[in-house]
């Protein structure tokens, strides 16, 4: 009985790794306006032959359904539910039990948003089920992204990306310096602006790293050395 078993799911696993390597079904998604506020989110998905990918509302005990995921979004609602396009193909399974809903070639599933502000953003994924007449596969997710910036975000970008290189550099050192400066002014420094360059930054640690060897701690270690 155990070698039934083992050999049951050793074919199952197998043909779930054949079908993932295979790529039976191959999903493209794309952004389509049908308005100045509103669009669609439209998933073709493209089936080979003895493959079939289920529908939308199937339940928690059937297949996997197909199912529109967000995981962020900004400006952004959705508008009704998933809906598939295509030639739907109903019939009772008897490995679920339970009359199931499917498409065969090709299917398109369409979700419709609509935008509340101009600087608009979405990213999730969709989800969905297949199986032939041998294995199926897991469920499957295929991600997306979309999103539009708004003027004023887009000529900012644009000033950062067309300015030099070499001026960003340079902000960036003085920043770092400015702490620095301001830090040691509050502790009673009252160096000029020559006493902050480098030269005079190497002769003060040289002068105090000489000090440092006569200090009583540094004499057992001399004959070490």
């Amino acid at each position: 009985m155990r070698i039934i078993l083992f050999l049951l799911v050793g074919w199952y696993t197998i043909g779930n790794i054949q079908a993932q390597i295979k790529e039976p079904v191959k999903f493209k998604n794309e952004l389509k306006m049908t308005s100045e506020t509103e669009a669609e989110i439209v998933f073709t998905a493209s089936i080979e032959k003895g493959w079939h990918v289920y529908s939308t509302g199937l339940g928690d005990d059937g297949p996997i359904s197909a199912t529109f995921n967000i995981n962020a979004s900004s400006h952004v609602e959705t508008v009704g539910k998933l809906q598939p396009v295509g030639k739907e193909i109903s019939i009772y399974d008897k490995m679920f039990e339970m009359n199931v809903r499917y498409f065969e070639d090709t299917v398109q599933f369409i979700q419709k948003v609509k935008f509340t502000g101009n600087d608009y953003f979405i990213e999730g994924f969709l989800e969905f089920g297949a199986c032939n007449d041998e294995s199926c596969l897991p469920p499957t997710q295929i991600p997306f992204q979309y999103g539009k910036k708004a003027e004023a975000d887009i000529a900012v970008a644009k000033e950062e990306e067309e300015r030099p290189a070499n001026v960003l550099e340079k902000q960036s050192e003085s920043d770092l310096w400015k702490s620095v400066i301001n830090e040691l002014q509050e502790l009673g420094e009252e160096h000029s602006q020559e006493d902050k360059s480098w030269l005079y930054v190497f002769v003060t640690g040289f002068l105090g790293g000489l000090l440092a060897l006569f200090t009583p701690c540094v004499w057992p270690i001399i004959p070490m050395t």
